[in-house]
């Protein structure tokens, strides 16, 4: 598959960049959110048919490692929107650059075929 010219590749990503896209790829998943609900399933099943005991600070550290996922889920949305948001901008900008570019040559090509006395380009 081609690669856009406006996209960097891997290597000529930063840190941050590369670490955002691994997070946006990775928890904006199917397979992040059904490993999620597995996880929380298994919990919950346990807890309910009684297999293995589970007590209070048990479902304490539950509670605090879902309160820790939903405060840190905010800021990796942030971060995995703010680097998409990068990446549409460059597209556009690219994008931008390649409509100026085949602009510039049309005029050329019209100035040559019409002659430089054609006002045909010019605003209304």
């Amino acid at each position: 598959m081609a690669r856009h010219p406006a996209i960097p590749r891997t290597d000529e990503l930063t840190v941050g960049q590369r670490a955002a896209d691994r997070m946006r790829n990775g928890m904006g998943s199917w397979w992040f959110i059904f490993g999620a609900l597995a996880f929380l399933a298994a919990w919950i099943a346990v807890a309910l048919t009684g297999i293995a005991p589970i007590d209070n600070r048990q479902l304490t550290i539950l509670n605090l490692v879902l309160s820790c996922l939903a405060a840190l889920q905010g800021g990796i949305l942030l971060i995995a929107s703010k680097r998409a948001d990068q990446i549409s901008a460059d597209l556009a900008e690219h994008d931008y650059a390649t409509d100026q570019e085949s602009l510039r040559m049309l005029r050329a090509l019209h100035a040559h075929a019409h002659g430089s006395n054609c006002r045909c380009w010019e605003a209304a």
